[in-house]
């Protein structure tokens, strides 16, 4: 049974509104009982909430994008305890400010933190993050991009690492037709820059530096993956050794004689791919320099070079982890909506434990408000009713043009509409 008190409730806080907050908060609400005796606040760094359900999935999984954005807005539209602050960050400083305030305090920020490979000329690639963010819409700096696509002189793409995100990118821009891209919400200056990209480009690298019998893009993604290049057509796929395939992946190996023995090679729509295109995998091969023009990769004992000025790297990311605070909580990173439904269902019911058991305390909200004031006014503050405004018009004119959503993309077009 909770201890109902009428000046102080429990009080918990989200940094991030992506998945794993999401899914928690939707447990919270569940029970009416304890959501009746707290306020809940939700602060997300970014114009647009929801983390990789709006910016990171891949946008040909339209259905689960707008079915969890479609639940997420229904939990902040249904309940006047749930406070959402956009377009505010949270870093140590503040966080040391705000925490005595709140009963709980979950950090579900995602994976902000780029790895480095430790290379030459590092900073010359391309994020594979930002890049799928770029092509699902989000507001972000891309001229260098835009630039590196119009170079006259592109005719191969590598991308270093070979798992999930990997296959994404190969997909979007190079085998998912035209008028898909539009219908799933990609932008038309974007599908514009993903064109010049198709009529540049003959072979695609994909570097990586694991073995082929220990691949890190899963079976389901690759099989897919496949589908959609047979779908295509106009698509060759090499492996730099498939003897080593045959012997020790039967999986890969029979996956790609299925291939080559199903691509419809005469199939020339030119919604796909203008010309024919390699997508050659490297597998046992370590990236040593990048100097612009050539990438140079060692293979046990020898080295190679690959010409292309367009280098995605894609070898994951890090958390970038909050100071330790007594009553912070950091939430995980999810393979899957499934592991994260199941985690956040458990986390939960270790909460009401400690809720019972009297280990978690209620605050005075007056002294959090005065708290928030001053992190208030240094923020163009994105709120619910904000937000509740921006999914609307993105839906109505995806209607108006025949598409999922038409998203916003320029940052003063938020404000304008707001």
């Amino acid at each position: 049974m909770i201890n109902k008190t009428n000046n102080k409730k429990y009080i918990f806080s989200f940094i991030g509104s992506g998945i794993s907050s999401m899914f928690l908060l939707n447990e919270f609400l569940k029970n009416k009982e304890l959501s009746n005796e707290s306020l809940f606040h939700i602060f997300e760094k970014s114009i647009f909430p929801f983390g990789l359900v709006r910016n990171g999935f891949a946008p040909d999984n339209y259905k689960t994008k707008e079915n969890l954005t479609k639940l997420f807005i229904k939990n902040l539209k249904q309940n006047n305890n749930v406070k959402y602050f956009g377009n505010v960050f949270i870093n140590n400083d503040n966080l040391k400010k705000i925490s005595p305030n709140y009963s709980l305090i979950f950090s579900g920020n995602g994976l902000q933190k780029k790895r480095l490979l430790r290379i030459p000329n590092e900073n010359l690639m391309f994020d594979a993050i930002d890049l799928a963010k770029w092509y699902n819409g989000d507001i972000v700096e891309d001229k260098n991009l835009k630039y590196a696509i119009t170079n006259n002189k592109i005719n191969n793409l590598i991308i270093i690492g070979n798992g999930n995100v990997s296959l994404d990118i190969i997909r979007i821009l190079f085998l998912i037709k035209y008028d898909l891209l539009y219908k799933y919400g990609v932008p038309e200056d974007r599908i514009k820059y993903i064109k010049k990209l198709r009529n540049k480009i003959n072979k695609i690298y994909i570097i990586g530096r694991n073995s082929i019998d220990n691949p890190s893009f899963t079976k389901f993604e690759f099989k897919n993956f496949l589908r959609h290049c047979i779908n295509c057509g106009n698509i060759n796929i090499k492996i730099n050794d498939m003897k080593i395939i045959n012997k020790n992946n039967f999986y890969i190996s029979k996956k790609i004689n299925f291939f080559h023995n199903s691509i419809n090679t005469n199939n020339n729509d030119e919604n796909n791919s203008y010309k024919k295109k390699d997508i050659i995998f490297l597998f046992n091969n370590k990236p040593i320099k990048y100097d612009g023009k050539y990438l140079y990769l060692k293979n046990n004992f020898d080295e190679d070079k690959i010409k292309s000025n367009i280098v995605i790297k894609s070898i994951g990311r890090d958390r970038q982890d909050f100071i330790q605070i007594n009553n912070l909580i950091k939430l995980p990173i999810y393979k899957n909506i499934s592991e994260g439904l199941i985690y956040s269902k458990n986390l939960f019911e270790q909460i009401m434990s400690q809720i019972n058991n009297k280990l978690i305390k209620k605050h005075d909200i007056q002294k959090l408000n005065s708290c928030l004031e001053e992190l208030k006014s240094k923020n163009k503050i994105i709120y619910k009713k904000d937000l509740f405004k921006i999914d609307e018009y993105e839906k109505n004119q995806g209607v108006k043009k025949g598409k999922i959503r038409d998203r916003i993309t320029e940052i003063q077009n938020v404000f304008k509409l707001l």
